[in-house]
């Protein structure tokens, strides 16, 4: 298979050459000199939607049975990204969403051009809140301690969101690190496995990566760290679960979106966080190609309430499947903050067959082995979170 790349930027050529899946691989400025190859990646900074429209029109029988990628980006004028997507459809061109990392482009093309080569970090699963103060925090981390106690992976916790987090972990005071001790390496991109894993917060079997401590650093992580991080994550971890938060004008947040493959929303019965997603939804997902049918959905501090929507009624309006709804525990919430444990830890029997069931549900997700410890391992979450720890 010959492919060529109709694009001035050259950064493409050499990831595509080495994949070793094709024939030849070369660049071109002109799209009329392209149309020998059999694959075509064009990019929109060089041919314009109309232009590609206009070209399509006058050599329509030399398009035929061709693999064509148009790669947009966020600066294509007056014409939304979703309205050439669908003129880009009906001529049987697939679109490569903006926003994308190098890395993400060469995997785009490739899993469309051979699906059965599989897919990166199909072991990663990631939490998103509709708004701020929905719980994301508090379901991530208990979703990754059920699973830590119900398997023996090693499992990695990043929180990477603005969130100052964790806030449902006891720290001793040599364990006061986050993702800022080793930002200048990331973003230097000579960050190792063994400094990332020294990096995390340590119990049993579960590992925690604290998110940025300072602000201002926020708009200097890009999508291509989270790519950084999921793949050194790869060489040390069975499973990464990751708490997103809801601020998605972020790098971090971005760059967690398109590397997922499992992805969860957050939400609860409040009318605010259904209005603040929405915006979300139009302005960013459909700038990202992104659609809500990629999401599963949990209604956390859920309601038994005949006044509010029940859960399926919730998910009908995200337009999601439903996953779990651990209810609402009045102030508990705000206990677990001061106490810094999850709730998982109040023996509170609703709440935990609620994250159980979403853990299992990952679990069929990732497939992998998960099992439900005898009558639980009396302690365990003492043991993985109390003072007498080790490691």
């Amino acid at each position: 298979m010959k492919v060529k790349i109709v694009s001035n930027n050259i950064d493409l050529l050499d990831p595509l050459r080495n994949l070793g899946y094709f024939e030849e691989v070369t660049i071109s400025a002109n799209l009329e000199d392209a149309l020998d190859a059999d694959t075509l990646v064009i990019s929109s900074l060089l041919i314009s939607h109309n232009t590609l429209s206009d070209l399509y029109g006058r050599y329509t029988k030399q398009f035929t049975n061709k693999k064509v990628f148009y790669m947009l980006t966020d600066q294509e004028g007056d014409t939304p990204n979703e309205l050439i997507a669908n003129i880009c459809e009906a001529r049987n061109i697939t679109v490569i969403p903006p926003k994308m990392t190098i890395n993400q482009i060469i995997q785009f093309v490739s899993n469309h051009l051979y699906p059965e080569m599989g897919r990166k970090n199909s072991k990663v699963v990631a939490f998103f809140g509709a708004a701020g103060d929905v719980g994301t925090s508090m379901v991530s981390q208990s979703v990754a301690e059920i699973i830590a106690q119900n398997t023996e992976y090693k499992i990695g916790l990043y929180i990477l969101n603005d969130s100052m987090g964790p806030y449902y972990v006891k720290l001793r005071e040599d364990e006061d690190i986050s993702i800022d001790e080793i930002k200048a390496e990331l973003w230097s991109n000579v960050l190792s496995p063994d400094k990332l894993l020294q990096t995390c917060i340590k119990r049993n079997n579960l590992y925690i990566l604290q998110a940025p401590r300072y602000l201002p650093d926020m708009r200097h992580f890009h999508p291509e760290h989270v790519e950084q991080l999921l793949d050194l994550g790869s060489k040390i971890f069975d499973i990464i679960i990751i708490d997103a938060g809801a601020s998605y004008n972020l790098g971090l947040t971005i760059g967690v979106l398109r590397a997922a493959n499992h992805k969860y929303l957050v939400t609860t019965q409040q009318e605010k966080p259904r209005i603040k997603f929405e915006q979300v939804q139009s302005q960013i997902f459909k700038s990202l190609q992104l659609k809500t049918t990629d999401f599963m959905i949990i209604i956390n501090k859920f309601l038994k309430d005949s006044s509010m929507y029940d859960g399926k009624q919730m998910a009908d309006l995200y337009k999601m499947t439903l996953a779990a709804t651990p209810p609402h525990l009045e102030f508990m919430g705000w206990q677990a903050e001061v106490d810094r444990k999850t709730l998982l830890h109040f023996n509170e029997v609703d709440f935990t067959e609620q994250i159980e069931l979403t853990a299992r549900l990952i679990a069929t997700q990732l497939k992998v082995e998960y099992r439900q410890l005898e009558k639980k391992k009396p302690g365990f979450m003492n043991q993985l979170f109390g003072r007498k720890h080790t490691g």
